[in-house]
């Protein structure tokens, strides 16, 4: 089932003619949408009844390519989430455990507590968001 006249929003277009936007699909609400002249499949919505209708009604931003400042930015939240997952998923399920940090030895605390300092002051590094990451302790490898 096509959708015909699909209701749009935020759309802005793509180097390439296409637009980004959101339709507001009948089962799953706003949904993120890339409307591209080349999609042969339309089973969902009218690519190119949906495109001659935003670039009709001219409610559109042109396309602009992130600057470099807005890049490094990027760049900086990747490596902070990529920094949090691990702190969250490797290091602080031990380092918080009470029983699993007690069944370390003093050289392995040692190990991780300064790994887990490294990772925290990764954003101080002068490259930053170019980074180079701390080498995980092996005790970290076998959890």
């Amino acid at each position: 089932m096509t959708i015909k006249n699909i209701e749009y929003k935020n759309a802005q277009q793509l180097e390439n003619g296409g637009f980004d936007c959101e339709v507001n699909h009948p089962e799953f609400s706003w949904i993120p949408y890339t409307v591209n002249l080349e999609d042969i499949d339309n089973s969902v919505v009218d690519s190119i009844e949906l495109h001659q209708r935003i670039t009709e009604e001219a409610s559109f931003e042109a396309y602009t390519p992130p600057t470099a400042e807005e890049l490094l930015e990027l760049k900086a939240e990747e490596v902070r989430s990529t920094r949090n997952k691990i702190l969250h998923n490797v290091v602080d399920p031990i380092s918080t455990n009470i029983l699993r940090w007690n069944d370390l030895t003093e050289t392995e605390k040692v190990e991780i507590a300064t790994y887990r300092t490294e990772l925290l002051d990764i954003t101080e590094q002068a490259s930053f968001p170019e980074v180079t990451w701390p080498t995980q302790p092996e005790v970290l490898d076998n959890e």
